[in-house]
C-alpha cells in the first residue's frame, strides 16, 4: 500500500504523534510518501527521523511568497504550466473553490509531484486545513486516491469559529475525517461533517518509550512539577506558575521545569521573576526525546494547565498528557477540549477549571497531602492509555482504514469501468 502524507512542517519535535503514525505504517509494510509546505529548523530532532531515514521521503514543496501580488501571479504562472502539462484539466474546474487549488503555487507542486509519483491508495492530510487545500486538487480531478483528513485541535476549535462552512467543500470531497477527541467530532458534525464518514482517532502513546513506574513524594528536598507545553496561550503555561506561588505561599518546597519553547517565554520568564519564584521555575525550552523521557523519570507531579485561548483554540487531546499518564505521573489538568477524555477526576488524575491557578495549587497539595492515593489513580491512569491509546493498536486500526478506504475506492473505479463498457456496447448496437 502507497500512502501519501500532507504535512504543514516536517519534522515537529512538538509534532510526535505525526512521526508515530509514519514509523507505525512504515513497520507495517506501508509504502509512505511526505509532502511537506515547510522545511522547520531540526535544532532539535527525534531520533526516529534518521533511524527511518524520513528525509528521503520527504519532498518540501516551495514557499509562498508574502507579497499577496506575487503570490497571486506566481500561483497563476504555476497552474498555467500544470494546466498545459494537463490536457483537459480546465474542463473539470466547475467553481472557484476548485480553480483556487490551482492558483497556489504551493498546491501546484503538491499536484504535480502527486502526479509523478505515479498516483496513492490514499492521501492523508495531517491537519484540517492540509485537507482543504488536498480536496481543491481532488475536485479538479488531479488527485485521485481517496482522501483522509486528520483533526488535531486549532484546526477545528478557530477554524470554525471563524467560519462554521470553512470545511464545507472538504466534507463533499473527503472520504474519511479522523478528529483525535469526541470533542473535535461532536464540533465537526455541527457543521455538517457526514456522521457515516468521521471516526475517532486517537493521537497514540508508545508504551515501550514511556514504561510505568511507581511514584511518590521524595523523602527530602522540593517536589517537582513538570509541565511539557509549547508556550503559547492555550498552552496557559502562565496559571501554572501562579499555581507554583500560591503553594510556595502555603509554606510547599516545589519547583516547576516546563519543557518547551514559544513566543511567550519571555513573558513566562518575566512572571516568575515578578511573582518571586524566578529561582523555581525553569524553562528547558524545546528538548530531545531522551530528555523528555528524563524529566518525566525525575518529577513527581504533571500539570496540563491548558486554556481557551482569545482566538477560541482548545486542545484536541494533548499527547503530553497521555506520555505522563503512561509513565504513572499523578497528572492535574484543566477541563478544556477533549482532555477530560483521558483525565477522569478522581479516577485517571485532577480535573480542574481553566484559568483557575488557586484550582490547579488546591490540586496539587491535595496529591502531596495524600500520596497513598497516587498508587490506585496512577495505575487507573496507565491501565487507561494501555486499552484505548497504545500506538500499536491505533496503527494497526489505521492501516485497517486505509484498505478499507482502498477497498471501496477501487469497486467504484471497477463499477465506473463497468459503467463506460456498458455504454459503449450500447452505442455499439444503437448507433
Amino acid at each position: 500500500m502507497k500512502v501519501a502524507f500532507i504535512t504543514g512542517a516536517f519534522p515537529l519535535i512538538s509534532e510526535t504523534f505525526v512521526l508515530g503514525q509514519i514509523t507505525g505504517l512504515l513497520d507495517r509494510g506501508v509504502d509512505v510518501h511526505i509532502f511537506s509546505y515547510e522545511q522547520p529548523s531540526r535544532a532539535v530532532c527525534h531520533p526516529d527521523v534518521a533511524e527511518y531515514r524520513l528525509m528521503e521521503r520527504t519532498s518540501y514543496l516551495p514557499a509562498r511568497l508574502k507579497s499577496r501580488g506575487l503570490r497571486r501571479l506566481h500561483g497563476a504562472l504555476a497552474g498555467s504550466r500544470f494546466c498545459v502539462r494537463m490536457p483537459g484539466l480546465l474542463k473539470s474546474i466547475r467553481s472557484w473553490e476548485t480553480l483556487r487549488g490551482l492558483l497556489d503555487t504551493p498546491s501546484c507542486s503538491l499536484a504535480e509531484r502527486l502526479r509523478q509519483e505515479g498516483g496513492f491508495d490514499v492521501v492523508h492530510a495531517q491537519f484540517g486545513l492540509l485537507g482543504i487545500k488536498a480536496a481543491r486538487l481532488k475536485a479538479a480531478g488531479v488527485l485521485r486516491g481517496p482522501l483522509v483528513t486528520s483533526f488535531r485541535g486549532g484546526d477545528t476549535t478557530i477554524a470554525l469559529l471563524r467560519n462554521p462552512r470553512v470545511y464545507h467543500h472538504l466534507f463533499h470531497w473527503g472520504d474519511l475525517f479522523l478528529p483525535v477527541s469526541r470533542f473535535l467530532r461532536s464540533r465537526l458534525l455541527a457543521c455538517g461533517c457526514p456522521a457515516d464518514r468521521i471516526v475517532v482517532q486517537h493521537s497514540g502513546v508508545n508504551l515501550g518509550e514511556f514504561p510505568f513506574q511507581q511514584r511518590g513524594l521524595p523523602p527530602r528536598g522540593a517536589i517537582s512539577l513538570l509541565c511539557i507545553a509549547r508556550l503559547v496561550e492555550v498552552k496557559g503555561v502562565q496559571y501554572a506558575i501562579e499555581a507554583l506561588s500560591l503553594l510556595r505561599q502555603r509554606g510547599f518546597d516545589v519547583r516547576l521545569t516546563v519543557l518547551g519553547d514559544g513566543p511567550l517565554r519571555a513573558e513566562c520568564e518575566g512572571l516568575a521573576s515578578f511573582l518571586g519564584i524566578g529561582d523555581r521555575v525553569v524553562l528547558q525550552g524545546d528538548c530531545s526525546r531522551a530528555r523528555v523521557r528524563h524529566f518525566l523519570e525525575q518529577s513527581h507531579i504533571f500539570v496540563c494547565p491548558s486554556i481557551i485561548g482569545s482566538n477560541g483554540a482548545q486542545e484536541g487531546m494533548p499527547n503530553a498528557v497521555k506520555e505522563a499518564m503512561a509513565c504513572g505521573l499523578p497528572v492535574v489538568a484543566t477541563d478544556t477540549g477533549g482532555i477530560g477524555e483521558v483525565v477522569r477526576d478522581g479516577v485517571t488524575g485532577h480535573l480542574v477549571p481553566q484559568k483557575d491557578p488557586g484550582a490547579i495549587a488546591d490540586a496539587v497539595e491535595r496529591l502531596v497531602r495524600s500520596p497513598e492515593s497516587w498508587t490506585v489513580m496512577c495505575r487507573n491512569a496507565r491501565r487507561m492509555i494501555e486499552e484505548q491509546f497504545d500506538n500499536r493498536r491505533l496503527n494497526d486500526r489505521l492501516v485497517h482504514l486505509y484498505r478499507n478506504l482502498a477497498a471501496k475506492a477501487l469497486a467504484g473505479r471497477a463499477e465506473l469501468w463497468e459503467d463506460e463498457a456498458h455504454r459503449d456496447l450500447d452505442m455499439e448496437m444503437n448507433p
